[in-house]
């Protein structure tokens, strides 16, 4: 039987940057789907990945005047023909105010 998630995703396709250990190498990823408890994300594989790495992320607003920063592990990953998609669970607090207004704006 599928585990369901605990909090709901929203779809979308935001921008954002991603990093491993020390927070110097940000690389570009696309956010395609968010929620309380993860994200999905997209991005071409520059370095090998392993499910459990720890992940820091900064996810730009669609106005891309701030970002939102969240650090959580991969928990999946699927090579697709010019991509790869992962799911990443959040592990770090983050400011609940500014991720609700972001899915607000994904909904409007």
């Amino acid at each position: 039987m599928k585990k369901k998630r605990r909090y709901n995703r929203y779809s979308t396709n935001l921008m954002a940057r991603y990093s491993f250990g020390v927070k110097k190498a940000w690389k570009e990823c696309a956010i395609i789907s968010i929620g309380r408890g993860g994200v999905g994300l997209e991005y071409i594989a520059y370095e090998k990945i392993d499910i459990g790495s720890t992940i820091h992320l900064e996810i730009f607003t669609s106005e891309g005047l701030e970002t939102i920063s969240i650090e959580g592990i991969i928990r999946w990953i699927k090579q697709g023909e010019h991509h790869i998609n992962a799911g990443v669970e959040v592990t770090s607090e983050f400011d609940q105010d500014k991720l609700a207004n972001l899915i607000k704006l994904i909904l409007s």
